[in-house]
Formats: structure tokens, sequence, C-alpha cells
């Protein structure tokens, strides 16, 4: 394990649907 795995674990939203090949994205900016 690299220590930016530690970091990165922490803002890693899990709540969010596994994304695939011909899904659509709406990004709100």
């Amino acid at each position: 394990m690299k220590t930016t795995d530690l970091v990165d674990n922490q803002y890693i939203r899990t709540d969010l649907p596994d994304l695939r090949p011909g899904d659509e994205v709406k990004v709100h900016v």
C-alpha cells in the first residue's frame, strides 16, 4: 500500500454507482 492510498481512500465516494461504457453522466458546473 502506498502512502497516497491512505489519503485517497478518505475521499472516495462509495455511494456512487459503477460507471460502464455508454453510461450518460450529467455534470453540474
